[in-house]
């Protein structure tokens, strides 16, 4: 992804800020560092021309003080060709008396009468002379009348002058040295600073182009970095952030595709009563003798009966998916619930003739905490489940028992069974078997799938033993909150 144009870059920013901090500190440390380097060499410099000057005093100091100024100068000469300095010797009233020089140069172009007359005072002054073609240090120190007496009488003055030449050029040299130095660990430092601006401008370069992916739909994983810092910490949280929308979006389109799956099922489903209702509607408007209305009319009942019940499923599976759903848990004894809807499932019993049989090994009420209506839901459909896949006068066996804090439930029919493969789909909505294996009402296909989310929003389990061609055991089984610690009534 190209930046637009203007606009600077994480990394270009980062480098930019690093290399001009790199220059500044570079500079500023050069700076200081070549100020210490004159004045430590200066210093030094200092030192010795004052050591020098000592002890020429301390040669020429009778011959001061005896003011042989040719004495003095011969002196001078002497001590000037062992050494690289020019020395003047003044009177008690500032004037050049001699010189190591030939001729007396005359001390006013470096030397000021208010600092000769310092001098003469009592004090010393050091100083550097710099011109176009020279750079000298001056010493100029007071002649006392006896020598190491401060408090003696002042009596003129000596004056030493030395070239900096060799000082300045070991400067230079020094600091060429630390230039190439700094040239050197500024190209280090510059290629450290790369590294690091790189290390931690990409990953945020990869954020935002992957910010942008997943603003398309495009999602993808990261590389995490192993600095162990906050842009580490940033791209793993990018990546759980991102696998968690990928998910919800996937999980979005499941639902999509289960809702639009769903309304066509339910439409189908309500298509063909709806079709035969509105054709025998139409019939019943004809001349019809009594053995055909009475036909017509028990078939629309039936077909009214499966609309109700489909509407019913639908409803209650819509409840279910929805945040507002929830389980209104009273106590209730099982068995009582379990008699209770038997009771009204007696009518379609009679109708079929079969009878149903409750074992109740509790020894007694076996009281739980379930929504009574829905858990009546449940054995409602698993009745008349049983029914609809069960021969004429047979019988239909469910046994309660409690196994530790599991209430547990069998609803056991002696139908056709269900086939092996068929068993994985028997919870999944609209899923029917083939018709001939069932008699009497027709199923939508929902009931079993209503049985497992209620039982699954107890907290239970549902599950199935079949054996085709000699019947089918559904076994319920949910956790009994007042075994765990509740009250009964």
């Amino acid at each position: 992804m190209r930046t637009p144009q203007g606009q600077r870059t994480v990394f270009t920013r980062l480098m930019a800020m690093q290399l001009v901090s790199v220059c500044i500190s570079l500079l500023i440390l050069g700076v200081l560092f070549g100020y210490l380097v004159q004045e430590y060499f200066s210093g030094v410099s200092e030192w010795d021309l004052m050591e020098q000057g000592a002890r020429t005093l301390r040669a020429v100091h009778s011959s001061i003080i005896d003011y042989d100024w040719v004495r003095v100068r011969e002196q001078f000469y002497t001590l000037a060709e062992s050494s690289d300095i020019t020395l003047w010797a003044m009177d008690g009233y500032g004037q050049v008396m001699a010189g190591s020089l030939l001729e007396a140069e005359d001390l006013s172009l470096t030397l000021e009468r208010a600092e000769i007359a310092h001098v003469l005072a009592g004090n010393r002054i050091v100083k550097k002379v710099m011109g176009p073609q020279y750079q000298n240090l001056l010493v100029v120190m007071p002649v006392r009348e006896e020598l190491g007496n401060a408090e003696s009488p002042v009596v003129g003055a000596l004056a030493m002058r030395a070239p900096l030449g060799d000082v300045w050029g070991t400067i230079n040299q020094l600091l060429r040295i630390i230039l190439v130095s700094a040239a050197g660990a500024g190209a280090v430092v510059i290629l450290m600073s790369y590294r690091l601006a790189r290390g931690f401008a990409k990953p945020l370069e990869d954020l935002k182009i992957a910010a942008i992916d997943i603003a398309h739909g495009r999602f993808r994983q990261l590389p995490v970095p192993t600095h162990s810092n906050e842009v580490d910490h940033l791209v793993s949280s990018f990546n759980y952030a991102s696998q968690q929308i990928e998910q919800a979006a996937h999980e979005r389109e499941r639902l999509d595709q289960l809702r639009r799956e769903f309304l066509s099922a339910v439409s189908h489903e309500l298509r063909g009563p709806l079709t035969s209702l509105k054709g025998f509607l139409e019939l019943m408007e004809q001349p019809l003798s009594a053995e055909q209305k009475e036909k017509y009319h028990r078939i629309m009942i039936e077909d009214t009966g499966y609309l109700e019940r489909l509407v019913e499923d639908v409803l209650e599976l819509s409840k279910m998916e929805t945040s507002t759903f929830s389980l209104q848990r009273e106590t209730v004894d099982i068995p009582s619930l379990l008699q209770d809807s038997m009771d009204r499932m007696q009518p379609m019993l009679d109708e079929y003739a079969m009878r149903v049989e409750l074992d109740n090994q509790c020894g007694g009420r076996c009281w739980a905490s379930v929504d009574a209506q829905r858990m009546h839901q449940v054995f409602i459909n698993l009745l008349r489940n049983a029914v609809q896949h069960s021969p004429r006068g047979s019988d239909i066996a469910i046994t309660v028992h409690m196994q530790q804090d599991t209430v547990c439930v069998d609803v056991q029919d002696h139908g056709s069974g269900i086939p092996a493969q068929a068993l994985p789909h028997i919870w999944e909505r609209f899923y029917k078997m083939d018709a001939a294996r069932t008699r009497g009402q027709r199923g939508s296909g929902l009931g079993l799938a209503v049985v497992k989310e209620i039982v699954e929003a107890h907290g239970g389990t549902v599950g199935v033993d079949s054996v085709e061609g000699q019947g089918t055991c559904f076994h319920i089984q949910f956790p009994n909150y007042l075994a765990q610690g509740g009250e009964t009534e």
